[in-house]
């Protein structure tokens, strides 16, 4: 992303994001550094190398004995994202991210709360909401399903926006994780793209549209004409694994770590929101009687 920043600030300008901002809009630590500078709430947050002045901080914060999420900064998605529950042992998970990006550590206080994908496309500085998501998850890492919704608090896109204008966002598709806690909505994270994979076209049956017309919008016109979406029915990525499945112990040796990913796919759902949740039901039964043997 930084490169094409940079393209964009010099080939066209007009349609430009904030160069000066490029680097934290990847950096994860740096984004939230950003944020907060602009007087936005945020998940307390340390980058650093050494283990002496994570405990120092984490004392100095009254975050001692707490959960904490730890990770590498740049990475994408859930990769390599660590939790440590209440009264665990951070340092193991701390050397292992440290050792093996060989560069500073991410570490945050947790932050509880039902998460939230914000999903809007700006035009010169004006944010458009194309769709938010709702996740439900098994745990930090593990995806359950996630669920179109639209009546959510007004706070979680004035939260979100908030956050674009911070970053430096003015042209594009971004979206945001944003958890909803008790102190109300803290960043996750905001990319400045497009949701990946079949999000456009689920979206689409979910509201009659999706953030790729309004990006078009946005470049050929330098106006957003399609406004907010409204909920035309539920759909609901449920998203599958295979944990019973056994695979040859060269595979598991392979760098990709094919042993801890049990995903298996997607399966989208879409109807009546009661036929929905009962068809949810049905895939995780059927999903425990799965047996995939690849020896």
């Amino acid at each position: 992303m930084e490169p094409a920043d940079r393209l964009a600030a010099e080939l066209t300008p007009q349609r430009a994001n904030d160069p000066r901002l490029a680097h934290a809009r990847r950096n994860k630590a740096l984004m939230q550094h950003a944020v907060a500078t602009a007087g936005i709430p945020v998940i307390r947050t340390l980058l650093t190398g050494n283990a002496w002045e994570l405990e120092a901080w984490l004392q100095a914060q009254d975050l001692t004995g707490r959960a904490l999420v730890i990770k590498p900064p740049d990475s994408s998605g859930a990769q390599d994202v660590v939790f440590v529950p209440p009264n665990g042992d951070w340092r193991q998970g701390f050397e292992r991210v440290l050792y093996s990006y060989r560069q500073p550590v991410m570490v945050q206080e947790f932050a509880p709360g039902t998460e939230y994908v914000v999903s809007t496309v700006s035009a010169a500085g004006q944010h458009t909401v194309a769709h938010i998501e709702e996740f439900t998850k098994f745990n930090l890492t593990r995806v359950d399903r996630t669920e179109f919704v639209h009546d959510v608090q007004p706070e979680l896109v004035e939260y979100h926006n908030a956050v674009l204008d911070a970053l430096g966002i003015r042209w594009g598709a971004a979206h945001s994780e944003i958890r909803l806690t008790p102190r109300g909505p803290r960043l996750i994270e905001t990319s400045t793209r497009l949701c990946a994979g079949a999000l456009p076209v689920l979206a689409r049956a979910a509201t009659g549209s999706s953030q790729l017309e309004r990006l078009v919008q946005a470049y050929v016109d330098g106006v957003v004409s399609t406004g907010d979406y409204e909920l035309r029915q539920c759909v609901s990525p449920v998203y599958m694994t295979a944990p019973h499945a056994r695979v040859p112990v060269e595979a598991m040796e392979l760098s990709t770590h094919l042993s801890s990913h049990p995903d298996l796919g997607m399966v989208a759902l879409a109807g009546e929101r009661s036929a929905v949740l009962e068809d949810h039901n049905r895939l995780r039964n059927l999903e425990k009687r799965l047996r995939i043997d690849t020896c």
